[in-house]
C-alpha cells in the first residue's frame, strides 16, 4: 500500500474563504463576548453557549431563551481560574519563560506550540491573544498537499502529482519532520500557491520555506505579488530563484525571502535545471515578522507523544527553528492505560523530554496537561492519575507545566463541558466555542503568571484545593444527584453542506431533520440554524460545587441509595427502600448523551416477606455501537428483541450512530 497522493491536472484545489472563516468567526465572536465579562474565578458564573431553546418553548422567542445554566454571566461555574498559571517547582524556570514572553515585541525570541489537531484549531486565537495585531501564522504545512487533513489560515492550492505522509501513519514512505507532515513531487513544474489573508498581509514580512536542497533536488522559484489585475496579470510581481546543489547537505534546509508590505500571493514552483535533479521535498513553510517574537503552532492530527517520537527527522530539524519555549500540548492518546504502571504510560513523554533537551538544550519546556474527557459515557480515573504523574515528572525533570486539567474543572468536569456543548458528541474533541474558551484561558495564564511574578510571589506550584472538586456524575447516578431537562441542539449550516450530510453527522434521518425544522424542501442555505435533536442537561440547581463523596467505581457498584427529592428533607431510613429507576423517554434524542439521565427515582416500600440482597440486583450494562451493527444484530447478541432495546434507550427510529452507548440490561 503506497503513500497517499494528491493529484491535480491543469487545475487547482482551492481552499475557500469559508474554510478559514469556520475557525476565525467563532473565535472572534467569543473573544468579543468574553471582553465584557473577563474570567474571574470559580465563584462566579459565565455564559458558555447560547441559542438553545428550552423543551417545548416557542421558536419565535429564541432571542429571549438562551442556553444559560448559571445566573451570573461572568464565568463558567466549573472553571478553576485560581490555578490558571504556568507552574513550576523551580522559580528560575518561570523567570526564563516570562523573559521570553515579555520580549515578544522584539526580535530574536521563538515560542513553539506542539500538539495534536486541537493546537492547529487554537493557533489563530492563541497567536492573536499573545501578539495582538502583530500576530502572524508562523509555521504551517500547506493543507492542500495533505488533503486538508489539518486546518490552517493560509488558503493553498497546488498543481502536479504529490506524495505525502502524515504523523499518525505507522509505515511512512517519506520521512516526516518539523511539522509532522511531508510532501514530495517528482514532476518538474509542479507548484504551490499560497493566498495570504488580509490580517497577515500588513505584518508578515518574512517567508521561510523548509525543504531539501541537495543536488538531487529541483531548484525553487518563488514569485510574489500584491494582487491580480482584471486580466489575471500580477500586481507588483517579484521573482527569485533558489538553486540547489552539492553545497547543501541531505536533509532540511531553509529558504528565506523578504516580503514587501501588502503581499497577497506566493507561488512556489519546482524547476529542473540539471538531469540529476529528480524531486522536491517539502516539510513546511512559515510567515513571520522579523521585528517581533516568532510564534509557531504545530498541530498533528490524531497524534500523541508516541507519534512524535516516531517522526523520523523532527528532532534533527528542530535546531533550525531553535525555540526558546516549547509548549507540549498533546491530548489523551497516551494515557488511557490505567491498568499499566506509571513507568509504562509515562514512557513516551519522558522519552520526548529527553530528546527535546538533547536537540535544543536551551529551550524551556512547558507541558500542558490534558483536561478530563468522556470515554464510554463516563470519565476515567486514568485522567486524574495521569495529571499527578505528569506533575511529579515535571518536578524530577525540572520543567514547567500548565495544569489545564485543573483549570478546566478537574475530575468529572467533562460532563459539565458536555452540558454546555463545549464538547463534541464524542466527548473528546472540543466544539468551536470550547476551543475559544481554551484559547482565552491559555492567554490569560501567561498574563496571570507575569502579574504574580511582578507582585513578588515566588511560589509557582499550587496545591490542589479539595473544596473546588466537582460532584461525581455518571449516566446512572445523574438523575439521583441533579435535576435535568431537555433542550434542542442546533447546527449552523456551512457552505456545501447538504441535508443528508447533516443528518448523517448527528445520527438522525433526513425526514426528522425536515420535520423538526419545518422545511419545505431539502435546499438549505448556508447560515441556516437547524434543530438536530435534543440532549439532557443539568438545570441551575445542579450542585456543581458539591464535594465528591464516592469514587466512580463505588457509585456504579453501590445500589443502596436513599433518593433525595429536591426541596424536601431526605427520607428517613426506618425501613429498607427499593429504588426503581423509571427511565424518562428520551424522545428524538439522537445524540450520544446521557440516555438515562432524565430518569426519576421512585422509592417503594420493600416487601416484608422475603428479604432481597441488594448486592444481587442486576447491574446496568451498556454496549458501544460498532460500524455495521444494527438494532437487530445488537438485540440478538444480548438475547432480547428490538422493541425492548428501543424501549430501554428511548429510541423512536432504527438509526444508530457509531460509538453510541446503548443500554442492553
Amino acid at each position: 500500500m503506497g503513500a497517499p497522493q494528491t493529484y491535480l491536472n491543469d487545475g487547482r484545489y482551492l481552499s475557500t474563504f469559508f474554510r478559514s472563516m469556520r475557525f476565525l468567526l467563532p473565535l472572534f465572536c467569543f473573544a468579543v463576548s468574553l471582553t465584557a465579562y473577563p474570567l474571574t474565578g470559580q465563584s462566579s458564573n459565565r455564559t458558555a453557549a447560547q441559542g438553545m431553546e428550552a423543551d417545548g418553548s416557542d421558536p419565535g422567542k429564541e432571542a429571549d431563551i438562551r442556553f444559560i445554566l448559571p445566573e451570573n454571566p461572568k464565568t463558567l461555574p466549573f472553571l478553576d481560574t485560581s490555578v490558571n498559571l504556568i507552574q513550576s517547582f523551580q522559580v528560575s524556570t518561570i523567570a526564563n519563560i516570562l523573559a521570553t514572553y515579555e520580549a515578544r515585541t522584539t526580535s530574536g525570541q521563538t515560542i513553539m506550540h506542539i500538539g495534536d489537531e486541537q493546537v492547529a484549531s487554537l493557533a489563530t486565537g492563541f497567536h492573536k491573544g499573545l501578539m495582538g495585531n502583530a500576530a502572524t501564522p508562523g509555521l504551517f504545512f500547506p493543507s492542500t498537499l495533505a488533503n486538508y487533513s489539518i486546518p490552517t489560515d493560509i488558503n493553498t492550492s497546488h498543481t502536479g502529482l504529490w506524495t505525502y505522509a502524515t504523523p499518525s501513519e505507522t509505515n511512512r514512505l517519506l520521512p516526516a519532520g518539523i511539522t509532522g507532515y511531508v510532501a514530495q513531487t517528482s514532476e518538474a513544474g509542479s507548484n504551490i500557491t499560497l493566498q495570504i489573508p488580509p490580517n497577515y498581509q500588513r505584518v508578515s514580512d518574512r517567508f521561510t520555506l523548509y525543504c531539501e536542497r541537495s543536488e538531487m533536488c529541483f531548484d525553487v522559484v518563488i514569485q510574489t505579488c500584491s494582487g491580480r489585475k482584471s486580466d489575471g496579470s500580477p500586481i507588483n510581481p517579484i521573482k527569485k530563484e533558489f538553486p540547489s546543489g552539492s553545497a547543501f547537505r541531505n536533509g532540511m534546509e531553509s529558504i528565506e525571502l523578504t516580503l514587501p508590505a501588502g503581499t497577497k500571493e506566493i507561488i512556489i514552483t519546482c524547476k529542473k535545471s540539471r538531469l540529476t535533479q529528480q524531486s522536491f521535498t517539502l516539510w513546511g513553510a512559515s510567515l513571520t515578522n522579523s521585528a517581533t517574537l516568532q510564534f509557531h503552532s504545530i498541530g498533528m492530527r490524531g497524534s500523541g507523544y508516541s507519534d512524535l517520537l516516531r517522526l523520523e527527522q523532527f528532532f534533527e530539524q528542530l535546531p533550525l527553528i531553535n525555540p526558546d519555549i516549547i509548549l507540549l500540548d498533546f491530548g489523551l492518546y497516551d494515557n488511557y492505560r490505567a491498568q499499566e504502571s506509571e513507568s509504562i504510560y509515562l514512557r513516551p513523554l519522558k522519552d520526548c523530554l529527553a530528546k527535546l533537551k538533547a536537540s535544543v538544550p536551551s529551550a524551556k519546556i512547558v507541558i500542558c496537561i490534558p483536561q478530563d474527557c468522556i470515554r464510554g459515557g463516563r470519565t476515567l480515573q486514568t485522567f486524574e492519575k495521569f495529571e499527578q504523574a505528569v506533575i511529579n515528572l515535571c518536578k524530577t525533570e525540572r520543567v514547567a507545566y500548565y495544569d489545564w486539567f485543573r483549570v478546566a474543572g478537574g475530575k468529572y468536569s467533562a460532563q459539565y463541558w458536555a452540558d454546555y456543548q463545549l464538547f463534541k458528541p464524542d466527548g473528546l474533541h472540543l466544539e468551536e466555542l470550547g476551543e475559544s474558551l481554551k484559547t482565552q484561558c491559555y492567554v490569560s495564564a501567561f498574563q496571570q503568571t507575569q502579574q504574580r511574578y511582578a507582585n513578588g510571589y515566588r511560589q509557582f506550584s499550587l496545591p490542589a484545593d479539595s473544596s473546588k472538586r466537582l460532584a461525581f456524575r455518571t449516566r446512572d447516578t445523574l438523575s439521583k444527584n441533579v435535576l435535568v431537562s431537555e433542550v434542542w441542539r442546533y447546527h449552523v449550516v456551512r457552505r456545501g453542506e447538504t441535508a443528508y450530510r447533516i443528518a448523517l453527522r448527528y445520527g438522525i434521518s433526513v425526514a426528522q431533520l425536515k420535520e423538526w425544522n419545518h422545511l419545505r424542501n431539502y435546499n438549505i442555505a448556508a447560515g441556516t440554524r437547524l434543530k438536530v435533536g435534543k440532549i439532557s442537561i443539568a438545570t441551575k440547581s445542579d450542585p456543581i460545587q458539591a464535594v465528591e463523596v464516592k469514587d466512580s467505581t463505588e457509585s456504579e457498584s453501590s445500589s443502596d441509595f436513599t433518593p433525595v427529592i429536591p426541596g424536601k428533607s431526605p427520607i428517613k431510613n426506618t425501613q429498607k427502600l427499593e429504588t426503581v429507576n423509571t427511565p424518562k423517554s428520551n424522545v428524538n434524542n439522537p445524540i450520544n448523551g446521557r440516555t438515562d439521565s432524565a430518569s426519576t427515582a421512585t422509592a417503594l416500600p420493600k416487601s416484608n416477606t422475603i428479604p432481597t440482597n441488594v448486592n444481587n440486583a442486576p447491574k446496568i450494562k451498556y454496549h458501544k455501537v460498532q460500524a455495521g451493527q444494527t438494532l437487530y444484530s445488537i438485540s440478538k447478541a444480548y438475547g432480547m428483541d428490538v422493541a425492548t432495546l428501543k424501549r430501554l434507550n428511548g429510541l423512536r427510529s432504527n438509526n444508530l450512530t457509531v460509538g453510541r452507548l446503548l443500554r442492553v440490561r
